[in-house]
């Protein structure tokens, strides 16, 4: 089986490469709780949470694409692909979201994860930001000449 062909075996240095970014935002992450940024330039939790927002849609899109040509879904409309990647991106701010959730009820932590309802609405309206930011890596074909 050649690689477009659906249930071939993936290229998994691909898929390594295309989530490289999302994955070093969330190595940076325990850094700045450790060294407690996130209490010193509150702020930060705005920019990181954009960041890595853009960057698991930038991933997402380029995952869209590889399963696209490799035969495992059809082409979408550019308005239809741009919600879906949205939505992927706003479903795993909520699984992160979630996953904060238990952290924080299961260890018990000198600065919890989560500072609340508040907090994590902010952080899931900024995983939104950083989804529709992905907007414009959403090309839609080429027209012929």
């Amino acid at each position: 089986m050649d690689k477009t062909t659906p249930g071939a075996q993936p290229d998994i240095t691909y898929y390594s490469k295309i989530f490289s970014i999302p994955l070093i935002i969330l190595i940076i992450q325990p850094f700045l709780i450790v060294f407690k940024v996130y209490e010193q330039v509150p702020w930060i939790d705005i920019p990181m949470h954009i960041a890595g927002a853009l960057s698991i849609a930038i991933s997402y899109i380029f995952l869209a694409r590889n399963l696209q040509h490799r035969g495992f879904f059809g082409e979408m409309h550019p308005s239809f692909f741009f919600i879906f990647i949205v939505s992927l991106v706003v479903t795993t701010g909520l699984i992160w979201e979630i996953a904060e959730f238990v952290m924080d009820n299961i260890y018990t932590y000198n600065s919890p994860l989560q500072a609340g309802n508040a907090d994590t609405m902010k952080d899931l309206f900024f995983a939104v930001v950083g989804g529709c930011l992905s907007f414009p890596f959403i090309s839609t074909k080429k027209k012929e000449t």
